[in-house]
């Protein structure tokens, strides 16, 4: 289908193409008569979600643009939620049910009367004037007490102002990439459009707000558990540390072992430098015994002397305790040093006069002065007892020592156990406690960042939103011309009709010789002048065929009745006539009688068996002038094909209707020709005006000028003959 093919079928259903859109306009207008005006308002909010300052802000922090994304999609979600808009729903109702008429930034006269014409009495009651809140906890209640009731219904189904289907149509939707969120809402009532604006932005700030806060409440209060958990544990493993050091008499174990250790090490070596002193001076007093005599020997340790050296071993041995012990944190005595001092410098003195009063001290045996020996072995016993009873006192504080060592060594498992103890139960108390810093500043962040500010607040709508009703019928129009233009080529597409040359030499295979328009008078096209040419074009086949010589022998067949062959049969012969022929028509005698063409010389025949096989129904007389016989025998499909005429034609012509059907018995009598021996040529009757041009050129038409520049301007032709009809 070419683009002229294209405009043709329009031009062809022009009416019902305009008809059809303008009718579909015309009901579109009628049904919009009387639907209601909309009022719409709008608020703006500002959320701070991706710029706004939290206590986590800094100069260097990066924006999260997929988690700002994400809230701000949840923030439009909680606003268009079940549960807000239920809320708005009800909290709206129950104000317009107190407040009435008296609130015109509420509800209108009009719609509170609609409204007071279908609540029921039991819910009137439940509406406490002195109190908002009351009132709403009571239509909740009864509303969710079934499913049946008045409040349930209004909510869920769809009552203009107040159901979840009319709250549903609130516009939500970000401002590009910024922070605002625009809300809109569109009724039919100004002040139900006002008032819910203002109850959805104080439900959802509210509902968001809660939601925000709740998110961190829990984790603040399960590491306040943790927390108190941890402190009792903490608590307890002190207590025991405590009570275990209190019971073994321990302030700092380590400190004390350490110190244990070190006077240990001077004890022994403290130790060891006594021993060799006190073995030392032993020998020395003995050897100074051996110079003396045995009677100064025997004096020397006499009972007075032995008394004295006993009582100064004593106080030395006091006076080592205080100087060896006197900073140890375990000496259980302490004495007053310089009395020792004293006590003992007062033994000296006595021992020395013991010693002095001594007689036969004058020489020794070696000529030695034997108060010099005396007084020697004198300072060399003071030096052994005081040596000795230092000996003493060590080897007292050696058993002392082992009893210290064997308390502090089991000890320092224990110690380390509990003090393990003690550094776990701290690490997951200062691991709880900064875990409960952070939420408790998350806390405070998402309580500083979800406060939504209203930029804008609603705004009373006065004036209705433009009408759409003349969008409506314009696109009802379109609507119903797109509809009608796709059904016609729909319907031009699956059209499987001869319909013309092309169609018909696709779909029979045979070569077209000549179309014959629709003969119906219309305005635009000159019908008979259109058929005479086709006729004649019909004609100039004929002769080019034909014999002057003799009788041209020329058959009309069709393949079904009603084809229009005895029409086309009449006008060939009078054309053939007029131009001076002698033309004989030869047709059935049941159909002889249908057509009658003026200046046409008719003879019929019987359809018997004798003329079906007959070698020619064209008798000796006739065929003896010159001339043209023509002929049509009944249709093919219906009755049996005479296999002698066919043959014995000059001529034979296949005529078939152009909006008819080719069918497969249609094809089955046509081999059946062939397998005769014969081809007919085909002439298609009664084709639509437009495609005879493809065989008589340009069709004559009242053409307007613009209509002769688009035809030739679409054939390519730039230059129009304006004496071309």
């Amino acid at each position: 289908m070419d683009l002229i093919q294209f405009i043709r079928i329009i031009l062809r259903n022009i009416t019902i193409i305009i008809i059809v859109p303008v009718l579909m306009a015309v009901l579109v207008y009628v049904f919009t008569m009387s639907t209601a005006k909309t009022y719409t308002s709008k608020t703006l909010i500002y959320t701070g979600i991706a710029s706004g300052y939290s206590l986590e802000s800094g100069e260097n922090t990066r924006v999260d643009y997929f988690g700002s994304n994400n809230a701000l999609d949840n923030l439009q979600n909680i606003i268009k939620s079940k549960k807000t808009l239920e809320a708005v729903g009800v909290r709206l109702f129950a104000e317009n049910m107190i407040s009435g008429p008296n609130a015109p930034k509420s509800i209108s006269k009009e719609s509170f009367e609609e409204l007071e014409n279908i609540v029921p009495q039991e819910v009137r009651d439940l509406v406490d004037s002195s109190s908002l809140e009351n009132t709403i906890r009571n239509f909740n209640d009864y509303k969710n007490k079934d499913e049946e009731n008045f409040i349930y219904k209004l909510i869920y189904l769809v009552h203009r102002h107040y159901s979840l289907d009319a709250l549903s149509k609130i516009g939500v939707r970000r401002i590009g990439n910024s922070d605002l969120i625009e809300i809109s809402y569109s009724n039919d009532d100004p002040a139900i459009c006002y008032r819910t604006l203002e109850l959805l932005n104080a439900e959802f700030i509210t509902n968001y707000k809660n939601l925000k806060e709740n998110q961190t409440d829990a984790v603040v209060k399960y590491f306040e558990a943790q927390l108190d958990l941890n402190t009792n544990r903490l608590n307890n493993a002190e207590d025991e540390f405590e009570n275990f050091n209190k019971d073994n008499k321990i302030i700092n174990y380590y400190e004390q072992t350490k110190h244990v250790a070190s006077l240990d090490e001077k004890f022994q070596l403290q130790y060891q430098s006594e021993l060799l002193t006190l073995n030392g001076t032993l020998a020395s007093i003995k050897d100074l015994e051996n110079r003396m005599g045995s009677n100064q020997k025997m004096k020397l340790y006499a009972s007075e002397i032995i008394d004295l050296r006993k009582e100064l071993s004593e106080v030395n041995g006091k006076i080592s305790l205080n100087q060896i012990f006197t900073e140890d944190t375990i000496q259980a005595t302490v004495h007053d040093y310089s009395d020792l001092q004293v006590q003992a410098s007062e033994l000296k003195r006595k021992l020395g006069l013991a010693v002095e009063s001594l007689d036969d001290l004058e020489n020794s045996g070696e000529g030695i002065n034997r108060t010099d020996l005396v007084n020697d072995w004198l300072a060399k016993v003071i030096i052994y007892e005081e040596t000795k009873s230092r000996i003493e006192i060590l080897d007292d504080k050696r058993v002392e020592f082992d009893k210290l060592y064997s308390k502090f060594a089991p000890l320092g498992t224990t110690v380390k156990r509990l003090e393990r103890e003690i550094g776990v139960v701290e690490q997951e108390y200062l691991s709880n406690l900064q875990s409960l810093s952070w939420a408790k500043l998350k806390q405070q962040n998402i309580q500083l960042s979800s406060g939504l500010k209203v930029i804008d607040n609603p705004t009373f709508p006065i004036n209705p939103l433009p009408s759409k009703r003349k969008f409506l019928v314009i696109l009802a129009f379109m609507a119903g011309f797109i509809l009608i233009l796709a059904i016609i080529i729909l319907l031009e597409y699956f059209d499987t009709s001869i319909k013309n040359e092309e169609r018909a030499e696709q779909l029979i295979k045979l070569k077209v010789e000549a179309m014959v328009p629709k003969i119906l008078p219309t305005k635009e096209y000159d019908i008979e002048k259109i058929s005479n040419a086709a006729f004649e074009f019909i004609v100039k086949k004929i002769y080019l065929e034909s014999n002057p010589d003799r009788n041209n022998k020329i058959l009309f067949i069709s393949m079904i009745e009603g084809e229009g062959k005895s029409l086309l049969l009449g006008k060939i012969a009078q054309k053939l006539k007029v131009n001076g022929h002698n033309v004989t028509a030869f047709t059935p005698h049941d159909e002889s009688s249908g057509i009658s063409i003026p200046d046409v010389e008719y003879m019929s025949y019987q359809m018997d068996s004798s003329f079906i096989q007959s070698p020619s129904f064209f008798s000796t007389e006739n065929q003896k002038h010159k001339g043209y016989l023509l002929a049509e025998i009944p249709s093919i499909n219906n009755n049996p094909i005479p296999a002698g005429i066919i043959k014995d034609s000059d001529m034979i012509f296949l005529v078939c209707r152009a909006n008819r059907v080719w069918s497969v018995a249609d094809n089955k009598n046509l081999e059946m020709m062939r397998y005769i021996g014969r081809e007919p040529r085909m002439i298609i009757n009664g084709v639509n005006t437009e495609y005879m041009e493809s065989y008589l050129g340009e069709i004559p038409k009242k053409r307007s000028l613009i209509r002769r520049l688009v035809k030739s301007w679409l054939n390519g032709q730039f230059k129009v003959n304006k004496k071309s009809i």
